[in-house]
């Protein structure tokens, strides 16, 4: 995981989503972050040194959709599905998350 932050942090595409005025993470192919920038820290309580080299369903979210089916861990999992077929995935649902208080919010 080391040899892909250090290629991140060189990286220009990383700049780019730092600068977002939305929250944005980055994870590798375990789906483990990477990379968390201040909004995603600003929407949840986490900072960057709390959530990267988890995994995104240890703490930090524990996605649900809307109906409270967990999506994280699973083959619903958005992120899973755009890793295993490599192509981009709509997310057909509404998908909430944990912040650091302990309340969902979506995301």
């Amino acid at each position: 995981m080391d040899g892909l932050k250090e290629f991140l942090a060189g990286t220009s595409a990383i700049s780019f989503v730092d600068q977002l005025d939305v929250p944005a993470y980055v994870v590798d192919r375990e789906r483990r972050i990477v990379f968390w920038n201040e909004k995603a820290k600003e929407m949840t309580g986490y900072s960057a040194d709390e959530v990267v080299g988890l995994r995104c369903s240890e703490q930090v979210f524990n996605h649900v959709d809307r109906t409270g089916i967990p999506v994280c861990s699973t083959e619903l999992c958005p992120l899973y599905q755009a890793i295993k077929n490599g192509v981009s995935v709509e997310v057909p649902f509404a998908v909430y998350g944990l912040t650091k208080s302990g309340k969902r919010r979506a995301f």
